[in-house]
């Protein structure tokens, strides 16, 4: 969870929008909570690391200066997760 966090805030701070860095703090203790739910919701062991060669991606994209492929990944990472709990 920590990392995943660490990842999501890394991408908020390239964004160099203050307001957008002080609106994510205020969310991660909501952010925390919710990931250890979809960890329950998803029966996954909570060290496992399901999202990790997409942040990756998203990560490799944004240090590239490609938005559109962050873009594109950070969509498909939502519509995978979103299908993922439709079940």
């Amino acid at each position: 969870m920590d990392a995943d966090i660490a990842v999501h805030r890394a991408v908020v701070e390239a964004a160099h929008n203050p307001v957008l860095s002080e609106l994510f703090e205020t969310i991660v203790p909501r952010l925390r909570t919710a990931l250890i739910e979809l960890i329950g919701v998803l029966d996954l062991h909570p060290q496992s690391q399901p999202d990790a060669d997409e942040h990756r991606k998203s990560v490799d994209a944004i240090e590239a200066g490609d938005a559109e492929e962050a873009l594109r990944i950070s969509r498909e990472h939502l519509d995978d997760m979103a299908a993922a709990l439709r079940g």
